[in-house]
């Protein structure tokens, strides 16, 4: 199945071509995760992921329904 990854706070800058919003093919029960690291994305940088409006924890798994994750990068500054 097909979700949209939305990556937010220069977390595009890990992935090829820098594109903010990626079409990611996923499997039913695949870990949030594993997917986000599959760009090379490191997990320490992400502050927390949102799953269609509602915040998720990385290691919880895929359902069908899913249609879009954003990931948000750890900001900082000062």
């Amino acid at each position: 199945m097909q979700i949209k990854l939305i990556l937010k706070g220069g977390l595009h800058w890990y992935v090829p071509e820098r594109q903010e919003v990626l079409s990611v093919e996923v499997n039913q029960g695949e870990i949030y995760r594993d997917v986000i690291e599959r760009f090379g994305i490191p997990i320490s940088e992400i502050a927390f992921i949102q799953v269609d409006g509602e915040i998720k924890e990385l290691n919880q798994p895929i359902t069908e329904d899913v249609k879009s994750v954003v990931v948000m990068a750890v900001v900082g500054g000062g």
